[in-house]
């Protein structure tokens, strides 16, 4: 019985080819995105979920109270110390420092060999008891409890020693030399740490003592964080009711309250709070368009299926004269859909595992095609063939098992037994107001990017050239005057940061010798005297900073003036402020225009700039975009031959401040693959009904042009059919994208605003697209001979 089944399925896919191969390749999209998509999904609902007893551990946090509320993935460094003595709640507790792009070097065969690494750490023995991090060789237990030694991974073990043993083989971070006492395995692409070079947490004091220090409970850095694990029955709320005494203890008198928290380590890659790098809302945004994707395609298959079912009417009438009753029909279409599924799901599996390699480059953690061949994703395969089968085969099957033979047979059957236009256009409108919502939202983004990206700043990023400072001693001026004099050099600056950098350093403050710090905090941004004319940042008030090694004096900006509710800028000129608990103390004598420091995700905060040799971290240098090569190749040779020993690198401005919409620029790439992929199958399915309208209007089309007709008119036969339904469409998709995406630009500070515009150039686009859709087929019908489509008559 199944192999007859089988036998009519497949002559019936033949029979119909064209239709078969719209269907096919609107599923294979469809099943395709819905691949990817979980794909990506489940690559992040599994981070760091390899941990034992992952439950129970836990990451040290702070959330800060000024005049407004801010988080930090850190606590001072002296906690994880005083909590592991005070209270026996965790098991076991670690501290770990991490630091930026460092240069390690060491000897190998008489050779000097240096190596620039991303992230480098200090670390406590028991952070590999908290994490399941294991050794290839070495003791975990042991491998870090003497100084000056080091734990690296097998990658970097390969890399610096080639095939010979690593462990016992001496490096050096700056001048501190340090001994290889363990070799991590390779971590997994599911895990947010990255750091492949461990040091004793013992010898940081060495590197840097602000860090070390038990007894720094005055700031806070991203750098240092601590871990623990909470013994079986403790509960994080219980912990989180004793740490507000060392509040109370170690900051009594801080306008800065601090209140610790306990994040677990499943909330760590999802909370952008604390610096997460995958919101579990985006997740849930990206499985929702995969769900209509889906859907798209499914409505596209029995958009087709019912408006070809009348082709079908005289077969469906024999079998039934012949004893076959509407539960066997509806299951041989079923059949019939399962097998264009199954070519489908083949299609769309090739073009996943084509794909996501690209896809996962728009991520910051590399998403493996080994994905593909886990049991989950076959799983969901086997669900998706089965839902999709059904989705799509149901409703068309109902209808053919439900010809009336008689009328089959004498062709008497018209749309109204096939569904009627009523469903299709119900149909089509789904799927056009799917792809207008995609297409609002792109174009939303779009804008709101170019809005970021292309604003004025309220400073100069073009054209600026961001090198390291190699130290702090007289080789960095020296530097300074040889950069400034190579060719093609306008300006040059020693700074913090640019005006305009994903970090700061945030600092309480105190104005006029008050008793009490200012309620809010305040971001410094250290630069010498030619700071304000590289960047090319205006003053309102006052003069410049005059050329010193230490903080004399201060510029602060606009906003700052009006968080202390002074009238104007002039009224703080000659006024003390003390910052950086004492160590900084001078009069203000400018006032800079207010410049954003941050991206447009963040409002403008309250800024001083002064010149602090030891704080400087880069050289801005202003060049001309003339022989560019030639300047950038001199300043490389400068740089080098200064400091041999290290590493040179530099960036533009303009790229730092790109990165801080990574994140938007993934979603961006993300709406633009999917709309392209919902308009074209939304377009396979118009085209495949145009061409069948047009099979149906024939007689129709003949008549009207033998009585005079002209090709206008029937051109607009097929024309206002489709633009009712376009318009409709586009009535239901443009509250429902306004509400989306205005949720969505929330997240900006500084944002565009959606006008009539945006769905204006929307609309306009899907009328465009639908036209070349629709026009050749219209087209065709309308210069068709009457007499060739009459004759039959």
């Amino acid at each position: 019985m199944f192999h007859n089944y089988l036998k009519i399925a497949v002559r019936n896919i033949n029979r119909y080819t064209s239709y078969t191969l719209i269907n096919v390749l609107g599923l294979a999209l469809g099943i395709s995105c819905a691949l990817i998509i979980f794909s990506v999904v489940k690559h992040h609902l599994t981070f760091d979920n390899f941990h034992p007893n992952s439950d129970r551990i836990y990451r040290f946090v702070t959330e800060q109270h000024r005049d407004q509320t801010s988080y930090q993935s850190s606590v001072p460094n002296p906690l994880g110390k005083v909590f592991r003595e005070d209270y026996t709640f965790g098991e076991k507790v670690a501290r770990i420092c991490t630091f930026d792009e460092l240069v390690i070097t060491f000897e190998l065969k008489g050779k000097e060999k240096k190596f620039k690494e991303a992230e480098v750490a200090f670390v406590e023995s028991e952070f590999f008891d908290i994490f399941n991090y294991p050794l290839s060789q070495g003791n975990s237990q042991t491998a870090l409890t003497e100084p000056n030694t080091a734990i690296i991974t097998e990658k970097i073990a390969q890399k610096y020693f080639g095939d010979e043993s690593a462990i016992g083989k001496l490096f050096r971070l700056d001048k501190i030399e340090f001994k290889v006492t363990g070799i991590l395995k390779d971590f997994s692409k599911n895990t947010d740490r990255r750091t492949e070079i461990y040091f004793s947490y013992s010898t940081l004091k060495d590197y840097n003592e602000w860090f070390a220090s038990d007894d720094s409970w005055g700031g806070i850095s991203s750098q240092m964080q601590c871990f623990v694990r909470l013994k079986p029955g403790i509960t994080s709320s219980e912990v989180e009711q004793v740490l507000p005494a060392y509040v109370k203890k170690y900051r009594p008198t801080s306008k800065n309250v601090h209140h610790y928290k306990l994040q677990p380590l499943n909330d760590i890659h999802f909370n952008a709070q604390y610096g997460g790098v995958m919101e579990k809302r985006n997740l849930w945004v990206l499985s929702c368009i995969g769900f209509f994707l889906l859907i798209t395609a499914c409505v596209n298959f029995i958009n087709l299926a019912t408006a070809q079912a009348v082709n079908r009417s005289k077969e469906v009438g024999i079998r039934k004269v012949l004893g076959s009753v509407r539960r066997q029909l509806f299951w041989q279409f079923i059949l019939e859909t399962g097998i264009i599924t199954l070519l489908a799901m083949v299609i769309a599996y090739t073009i996943s595992h084509s794909a996501l390699p690209y896809v996962s480059e728009w991520f910051t953690s590399p998403i493996s095609t080994d994905v593909l061949f886990e049991w989950p994703l076959m799983l969901f395969m086997l669900l998706l063939f089965f839902l999709v089968t059904l989705v799509s085969g149901s409703y068309p099957g109902l209808i053919l098992a439900g010809f009336k033979p008689v009328a089959a047979l004498k062709g008497k059957l018209s749309h109204q037994h096939t569904g009627g236009f009523k469903i299709r256009r119900a149909l089509i409108i789904t799927q056009f107001s799917i792809s207008q919502v995609l297409m609002i939202a792109l174009i939303v983004i779009i804008y709101q990017m170019h809005y970021a990206k292309q604003s004025d700043l309220g400073f100069n990023k073009d054209a600026i050239v961001m090198v390291p400072i190699g130290s702090h001693d007289e080789k960095m001026n020296t530097l300074k005057h040889q950069l400034s004099g190579i060719s093609g050099v306008e300006k040059i600056s020693l700074c913090f940061t640019a005006p305009s950098a994903s970090w700061s350093w945030s600092t309480s403050l105190r104005y006029e010798n008050r008793a009490e710090e200012e309620g809010f905090s305040i971001n410094f941004k250290g630069g010498d005297e030619h700071y304000l004319s590289t960047f090319d940042l205006g003053l309102v008030a006052g003069r410049n900073l005059l050329p010193s090694d230490t903080a004399r004096e201060f510029l602060v900006n606009e906003t700052f003036v009006k968080k202390l509710n002074l009238q104007s800028p002039d009224d703080i000129l000659g006024t003390t402020i003390i910052s950086g608990g004492g160590r900084m103390r001078g009069p203000v004598v400018g006032v800079v225009k207010d410049f954003h420091d941050q991206s447009f995700h963040q409002k403008i905060n309250p800024i001083f700039i002064s010149t602090v040799n030891d704080q400087y971290n880069y050289y801005a240098l202003k060049v001309s975009s003339s022989n560019l090569q030639n300047t950038l190749a001199a300043l490389e040779k400068s740089w080098s031959q200064m400091y041999p020993e290290k590493v040179y690198e530099y960036t533009f401005l303009d790229d730092q401040i790109a990165e801080f919409y990574e994140t938007e620029d993934t979603v961006l790439k993300l709406i633009q693959a999917f709309s392209f992929i919902a308009i074209l199958i939304g377009c396979m399915g118009l085209y495949g009904l145009v061409s069948f309208m047009a099979a149906q209007k024939t007689k129709e089309i003949g008549i009207r042009k033998v009585l005079g007709g002209s090709v206008s008119q029937i051109l607009w036969i097929f024309g206002k059919e489709f633009s009712g339904l376009i318009i409709i469409s586009f009535l239901l998709a443009a509250p429902a994208s306004w509400w989306l995406m205005n949720g969505w630009l929330q997240n900006f500070q500084y944002r565009i605003d959606i006008g009539a515009w945006i769905f204006i150039i929307a609309i306009s686009i899907t009328f465009t697209i639908a036209l070349l859709t629709v026009g050749f087929q219209s087209f065709k019908a309308a210069l068709m001979n009457p007499v060739n489509s009459l004759k039959t008559e």
